[in-house]
């Protein structure tokens, strides 16, 4: 991101926090405008606020289209197959002849992809491709389609189907202008495969021979956080070190790398959830370790960034898997201080309980201690949450230790 970009971007979200976020805009370009740059920049509720109220005062038209895809575009991931599907069947009935209905649904089954529904992105994408077999989305609908059954067999392990897919796709759509996107998210799943050569092979490709197309910027990144990832990965945590230092070198600003960074280590903490939950649970904590590495890394080298609250709930998760109770806390603390309003608060001060009562039982603190600590937490807890998932257990701690 350039300084000029940051600036600009500045400004407008200066703009957007003094109005609400249906007041910056009168016309409904302006809002649907205003939505994407919510939305590309995590703000997802006031980006829903606002296509909801154009979908409200702009009605049969091709603004209220538009929004109401983004609004099933952006429920992908939340929401079951039954309730896409009934989306998709209002959204088909009701803007029937519309001249972007393709693309719209082009941009729903892309979500899907990615939210890793992809039984459900491949049926519309086949429902596309023959609802519409005269319009000029079909090409991006079979693209899409090649795309996400490499993407699927990736996930599956089927790696040599998945590269003779990737294969087909570039030959057959070589000219193509989302190739290099195809291809970009394609080595996005290698990555968190933990395919590291096949990533880095695509990323190459793509530097090699699209080097003007969007994706660019985002490539040189990614190649660099998947070498990242591959030596935290091998144990070589000093050369890890040495990589995240070269990676921040490598861009202007901090923005351009902050976020991929702690993605980084929310590969690892996910991988180490999915082990969890099939009983391996060395293997696990291995992953957690390696999640709090790269986490340690990025907070050291990018001190003047405030951590996002997901990402310091599960560092924080993290540290008490591995018995690291007063780093965990810490975390939390932070989360509580610096995120208020946050929708799982409730989960941080719950966990700081979760850790004085662990640090209690050690030894490593008093009993009385911990006893104060854990009971100022729940008390907490039961006073702004009574409707939590913790409150039951939190009042039965509570009844039988006062």
């Amino acid at each position: 991101m350039s300084k000029k970009v940051f600036l600009a971007s500045t400004i407008l979200f200066g703009l957007m926090f003094f109005l609400s976020p249906v007041e910056c805009f009168a016309d409904a370009a302006g809002l649907l405008q205003q939505a994407e740059t919510y939305a590309n920049n995590g703000y997802w509720p006031n980006a829903k606020q606002i296509y909801r109220a154009i979908v409200a005062d702009y009605p049969a038209t091709d603004y209220a289209l538009k929004a109401e895809a983004e609004l099933i575009s952006m429920s992908a991931k939340e929401v079951t197959n039954e309730q896409i599907q009934a989306d998709i069947d209002r959204l088909t009935a009701n803007y029937a002849g519309y001249s972007a209905l393709p693309e719209k649904l082009c941009d729903i089954a892309a979500s899907c992809g990615w939210a890793s529904k992809y039984e459900k992105a491949e049926g519309l994408y086949k429902q596309i491709i023959q609802q519409f077999s005269d319009s000029s989305v079909v090409s991006r609908a079979q693209l899409g389609l090649l795309r996400i059954n490499s993407v699927s067999l990736i996930e599956s392990g089927d790696y040599p189907a998945a590269a003779e897919k990737m294969d087909r796709m570039v030959q057959e759509f070589s000219g193509h202008p989302d190739l290099p996107v195809a291809l970009y998210h394609i080595a996005k799943r290698y990555k968190w495969s933990e395919r590291y050569e096949e990533a880095k092979a695509i990323q190459q490709q793509l530097t090699q021979q699209y080097p003007d197309s969007s994706q660019a910027g985002r490539v040189r990144l990614d190649a660099l956080m998947t070498d990242i990832l591959a030596l935290t990965e091998s144990g070589q945590t000093v050369a890890a070190q040495a990589a995240m230092e070269k990676l921040i070198a490598s861009f202007d600003a901090y923005q351009d790398v902050y976020a991929p960074i702690f993605q980084a280590s929310e590969q690892f903490y996910a991988r180490a959830l999915e082990v969890k939950s099939k009983g391996l649970d060395s293997q696990a904590k291995d992953y957690f370790q390696k999640a709090v590495t790269i986490w340690e890394i990025g907070v050291n080298k990018l001190p003047n960034f405030a951590v996002l609250p997901g990402s310091c709930c599960w560092a924080g998760d993290s540290y008490r898997e591995l018995g690291e109770y007063e780093k965990s806390i810490a975390c939390f603390e932070k989360v509580i201080s610096d995120h208020p309003d946050y929708e799982f608060v409730w989960h941080a001060l719950f966990t700081i309980g979760q850790n004085y009562e662990s640090l209690g039982q050690s030894g490593s603190i008093s009993q009385s201690e911990a006893e104060t600590k854990i009971k100022a937490a729940y008390q907490l807890v039961l006073e702004k949450y009574p409707g939590c998932p913790v409150a039951e257990y939190v009042q039965s701690w509570m009844a039988n230790n006062l």
